[in-house]
Order: C-alpha cells, then sequence, then structure tokens
C-alpha cells in the first residue's frame, strides 16, 4: 500500500511537538509536498519568546545557506539559455578576474557550484552594519585586499588547493554565482530582482525574498511583520534573541521564507522542473544538477550542483539542502526522488554549544527521519494500536520491550517475568528526571505493554526482529526513533535489542 496524506499528515502532527520538545526549540515549522501540492504545513512553539508570538506556518524565518539553491537554479536559468557557460571560465561575464594560484587550471561555472573551485571555507563575510555592495566586495576578495573571514588575525589564505582537487564549502563561491546572474542575465537585473521575478515569483511563492540585505529598508513589510525572532541557545535552556548579522556574500544565503513556500521549489525539481503548469528549468538540466558531481564536502554525501544527495541509487534516494543564519535560526529541505515528496523545516533555533549531543540541524534532521521511515515502513502509525496513547505510555513500552530483553533472552533466561517481577519494577519505578521539558516520560501500563508484547516474539535474533518489523509492535518505526532519541539522545545509537535499521536515520539521510 502506499501512505495517504491523511496518514503524513497525522503522524507528522504527532512526531512534531516532541521533535521541538527534545530540542528545547523555541518554534519550529515545517511543510510537506507530494506529487507536486504541498499536503502538510505543521508549527509549534513560538515565534518570539519575549512577546509570545507562537510559531505558525506562515512565519517568515531566515534561510542561511538553504538560499543556495535559488542561486544554483538562476545560474542554470542561464546557461540552458546559452548566456552562461556550465564549464567556462566562472570570470567570464565579470570585470575582474578569478585565479587560482595554487593551480589546477581555470575556475568554471561548474568548480563554483560543486565548491572545488579551490577556494578556502568561509563565514559568509559577516557584518553587523551594511555590508559593501557585491560587486565590489568580490573584487576586493579576489585581488587579494580581504581574506578569509573566519577569525582573520589568523590570517587564513583565501586559497587552500589547487582547482578542482578538493570539495571546500565555500560562501564567497556561491556569492560569485550570485553576480554571474547578476551580470549575464539580459534583462540587466540586479541578482536580488532577477530571482523574485525567474524563480520566487515563477513558483508562486508568496511568502519568500532574496533581500540584498536582512534589514527593514530591504525586506517587504508584510514578511518582516511575520519575521520570527532568531534565539542563540546557551546551556541550561536559556536561549538569548540573535543579535543582526548580514551577509556580504549574500547569494550564499539571505533569503527569507517560509517552509511553505521553499518546499515548492523542491517540488519542481520533483517534477521535473516544472510546478503547476511553470517551467522552471528543462528536465535535462534538473537531472544534472542532480545527479552526483564529486564527493567530499559531508560525510556519506555527494555534491551535485549545489544541491546535496544521498542514498544515490538506493529507494530513499534524497536530495537537499540545509541552511543556518548566524547564530539564530536553522532550516533543512529534503526531497524523497522515488517518491515525489518533499519536506522543508525551520527552526528559530541555533545551539552555540553545538556538538554531537547538541546537532545544529537537529529538529529538521529529526522530522525528515520520521518521514522517511514512514516512507520506509509504508504504513500508518494508526497501524500500531498504541498510537492513541500519550507519549509517556509510547516511551515506556518501548522501556519494557528493552527491559524484557534484557531480563531474558540478553541474559540467556528461559524463565518469564511474573506478575510478582511487574508488580515490583513499576511499583518502585520513580523517574529521576521527572517533569523534563514539561512531560512525564514514565508510564506503568505502557511499561507492561511492552513486556507483554516481547513475550510474543521468538527469543532469537531472527524473531525479535520480525516481531519488532511487525503490525504485533504498539508503536510505529517513526515513533521508535523518536523514542530512540528520547532515551539515548541524537547520537546515542540503537536502542537494546532493537534492530537499528528502526531506530537510526542511517538509511535515511
Amino acid at each position: 500500500m502506499t501512505l495517504s496524506n491523511a496518514d503524513l499528515r497525522e503522524a507528522l502532527d504527532a512526531c512534531l511537538p516532541e521533535i521541538a520538545r527534545q530540542h528545547h526549540s523555541p518554534g519550529v515549522n515545517a511543510a510537506v509536498a507530494r506529487d507536486g501540492q504541498v499536503i502538510w504545513e505543521g508549527a509549534e512553539g513560538l515565534a518570539d519568546l519575549e512577546r509570545g508570538i507562537p510559531m505558525t506556518p506562515a512565519t517568515v524565518n531566515r534561510s542561511g545557506s538553504m538560499g543556495k539553491t535559488y542561486t544554483a537554479t538562476a545560474v542554470m536559468q542561464l546557461v540552458e539559455q546559452g548566456i552562461v557557460e556550465l564549464d567556462g571560465r566562472a570570470d567570464a561575464h565579470l570585470a575582474f578576474r578569478i585565479d587560482n594560484p595554487l593551480g589546477g587550471g581555470e575556475v568554471t561555472v561548474r568548480h563554483l557550484l560543486t565548491h572545488s573551485s579551490g577556494m578556502m571555507t568561509n563565514g559568509a563575510c559577516s557584518t553587523f552594519s551594511t555590508p559593501t555592495p557585491l560587486e565590489e566586495h568580490l573584487r576586493q576578495h579576489y585581488a587579494g585586499e580581504i581574506g578569509i573571514d573566519f577569525f582573520p588575525k589568523m590570517d587564513l589564505p583565501m586559497w587552500s588547493a589547487p582547482t578542482g582537487e578538493a570539495a571546500q564549502y565555500s560562501n564567497i563561491g556561491i556569492a560569485t554565482l550570485g553576480l554571474i546572474v547578476q551580470r549575464a542575465n539580459p534583462d540587466g537585473l540586479p541578482f536580488s530582482e532577477y530571482v523574485q521575478r525567474n524563480v520566487i515569483d515563477l513558483l508562486g511563492m508568496t511568502s519568500t525574498q532574496y533581500p540584498p540585505v536582512q534589514d527593514p529598508d530591504h525586506i517587504r513589510p508584510d514578511l518582516l511583520g511575520r519575521m520570527s525572532t532568531g534565539y542563540s541557545r546557551l546551556g541550561g535552556g536559556v536561549h538569548i534573541p540573535s543579535p543582526r548579522l548580514c551577509f556580504a556574500d549574500f547569494p550564499a544565503g539571505t533569503a527569507v521564507l517560509t517552509p511553505g513556500d521553499h518546499v515548492r521549489l523542491l517540488a519542481a525539481y520533483l517534477e521535473g522542473g516544472t510546478l503547476d503548469g511553470r517551467q522552471l528549468l528543462k528536465p535535462e538540466t534538473v537531472q544534472e544538477m542532480l545527479t552526483p558531481q564529486r564527493e567530499g564536502i559531508f560525510p556519506a554525501t555527494a555534491v551535485g550542483l549545489v544541491w546535496m544527495l544521498r542514498g544515490v541509487g538506493t529507494e530513499l534516494a534524497t536530495f537537499g539542502h540545509s541552511g543556518a543564519h548566524m547564530w539564530g535560526w536553522t532550516n533543512t529541505s529534503t526531497g524523497f526522488l522515488n517518491h515525489r515528496i518533499a519536506i522543508a523545516v525551520s527552526a528559530n533555533h541555533w545551539n552555540l554549544f553545538e556538538g554531537e549531543h547538541n546537532p545544529r540541524y537537529g529538529e529538521g534532521d529529526d522530522l525528515t527521519a520520521v518521514l522517511g521511515h514512514l516512507l520506509r515502513a509504508d504504513r500508518p502509525i494508526s497501524a500500531h494500536r498504541g498510537h492513541a496513547h500519550p507519549w509517556a505510555w509510547k516511551v515506556s513500552y518501548v522501556t519494557g520491550l528493552v527491559a524484557a530483553n534484557r531480563f531474558g533472552p540478553y541474559l540467556g533466561i528461559e524463565e518469564p517475568l511474573t506478575d510478582a517481577h511487574l508488580d515490583a519494577m513499576t511499583g518502585g519505578a520513580r523517574s529521576v528526571d521527572a517533569g523534563r521539558g514539561g512531560v512525564e516520560l514514565w508510564d506503568a501500563e505502557g511499561f507492561r505493554a511492552g513486556v507483554a508484547d516481547f513475550s510474543l516474539a521468538e527469543p532469537t535474533g531472527a524473531g525479535i526482529h520480525a516481531f519488532l518489523a511487525s503490525d504485533r509492535i504498539g508503536v510505529s518505526p517513526a515513533e521508535m526513533y523518536l523514542v530512540n532519541r528520547e532515551l539515548l539522545g541524537p547520537t546515542g545509537g540503537a536502542v537494546v535489542g532493537i534492530p537499528a535499521e528502526l531506530t537510526t536515520d542511517k538509511a535515511d539521510q
């Protein structure tokens, strides 16, 4: 069977609040498109903590690098028209030269699209004030008048590898593509106006803009009035508003948007470049952009033309791009190529102390993984008898499965846990972390149900695996994934006794 749209909406509505809570998010909003139509939008939490303004599907967020996909789309439109050469010199339409002093040949447009020009990674040339206009800013960079902006006193070189030798994520490279669009488009439009007319408006995106400066003078009032406040999360769950930051490398990521709008861009790619009868790109252009060009920027990820590709050749092959606006917003977007379904997720939240236990894109990664589990299992969460129970029941149910395994097959014990055992265990159980995040995570009946259900499995590895992959289990694989996150954290591996493919997103992302 194929999951209905109603099944997907039910599951996403159920999982989004738990994801927001687990990541201590101020607010999250998200959208899913299927077969070219937006079928679900959801939101949780607050767009502004001080004023108590709710996050809604219409709340506008700052895209960060997710905006690079608009720049790449614009460039490829000009490639289609024969104006820009994909494998031609990147400076062909510019008033200055781009030469890699470390050799390797000329820098081409393709090199910039695949982050393989040889330029060092940089931080988008951030500033508290209005940045230098794009062309002058880039001219200064390529002339060596200004250097890489991470810790300037370290005097990092702009070039760190010969052309084409290594993949290094470069905001300057994508900004250069934006300037190429600005200089080469036949209507002589500034970059922001070209993208607005030929990408955003063409796709019917009414809540998206790509301003050259992210301030009230450049953002439309209707979008500014719906803008979320971005927060930096400190230890202990404290969130502070992020100060205004502008990017001189603005084509690398200054779009303001809603997930419901942005997911339409991915939907157009999934539909071969056309959405609602309007052609964004030719099918062959889409195919080339979603074909692996090289490896090496991120683990288990190939690079297309800007798009990041995972699981190439598998059922759950994906393309997508994440994005973060320092230090207040994080976003992800992913298209499942074989399912014609895409998801976009935004959060007004960035962990300043990010690391394995505080992942940057936690909300988006988890909701995307949930969608992947739903697609893989191809059955609704309502197929599992625990779907209507509260979250504490589900967490305790999985804990019961684990306890039954630990106190049984794991130790080679053939005797079952008795009612007396369970009375002692549940009667004496206490949640040391009771109330964490305002949610009680212990439910004695859920625990007992998990123990009872585990007794239905044959006490062998194959038998346990078969039981956990069946409809007899009380929670769905998507819920199991989130319970695993609840119990073990974002990098905790698999719950003991539960097959890893049911509790992690390794195959999805």
